[in-house]
């Protein structure tokens, strides 16, 4: 169990997740049916978290910490393809201005607190790039684990303790699996399709990534089957249009 996310704790997370996207990436595109069934979800996420660590690439081996996170969100926000990818870029510059906002905490990492703040951070600046935000999508799934993050933290101050990384980050992840299987009941496109968001899943994969590595469990994919990846629940964009 992690105390606080450090910086390499945070980095191995990511990788984590670059690697789930890239798997999962036909499966994302073939969830995709809103807004529009154009197929390209998982090539947008992935693609956009993607140009952050060849952005990252690029910077000296010597350059601080702060210089290489600024250079990770800047490669991702600008070059993040789509509504999906955008929305990501998003996501990530949010969570990681609350890094940037204290130089003590890239030194010392986040504590439970912290990480419920850059999770609040996260979802309040993807709902922000989105005009007309509609619920039953990824912003939903990230409101979610964002005042789960908050709640967890606050039961604990509660209790006369202080939450730590690794609770925090656990109660994030059950509560946007929990909001990602409630997404059909929220759009018609995907009640008829029978899937769930195909954004939201995408952000599932990085929260999942980021309970693992805070749990102590290592930032490798996990083995077992997530129920929005089983193939009796994903319809094919040939399916949906026929």
């Amino acid at each position: 169990m992690t105390q606080c996310l450090s910086a390499r704790d945070l980095a191995r997370a990511l990788v984590s997740a670059r690697v789930e996207l890239s798997s999962a990436e036909s499966t994302l595109n073939a969830l995709n049916v809103f807004p529009v069934p154009d197929g390209d979800t998982g090539t947008n996420m992935r693609a956009s978290l993607e140009a952050g660590f060849v952005a990252l690439s690029q910077t000296g081996s010597d350059d601080a910490p702060r210089g290489r996170t600024k250079a990770f969100v800047t490669g991702m926000t600008r070059a993040a393809q789509g509504n999906s990818g955008v929305i990501l870029s998003e996501y990530v510059r949010g969570f990681v201005r609350v890094l940037l906002a204290d130089p003590a905490v890239l030194e010392v990492g986040l504590d439970g607190p912290g990480l419920a703040e850059a999770l609040g951070s996260a979802s309040a600046c993807a709902r922000g790039a989105v005009g007309e935000p509609v619920e039953g999508t990824i912003l939903s799934v990230a409101q979610a684990a964002a005042l789960a993050a908050r709640r967890c933290v606050d039961e604990a101050a509660g209790a006369g303790r202080e939450a730590d990384a690794a609770e925090v980050a656990r109660a994030a992840h059950q509560a946007a699996q929990e909001a990602l299987d409630a997404t059909p009941a929220q759009l018609e496109a995907l009640v008829r399709s029978r899937v769930v968001d195909a954004g939201g899943a995408g952000l599932l994969l990085v929260l999942d990534a980021l309970d693992r590595v805070a749990s102590g469990a290592g930032g490798l994919p996990r083995t077992n089957t997530r129920s929005w990846l089983d193939a009796r629940r994903t319809t094919s964009l040939e399916e949906d249009a026929g």
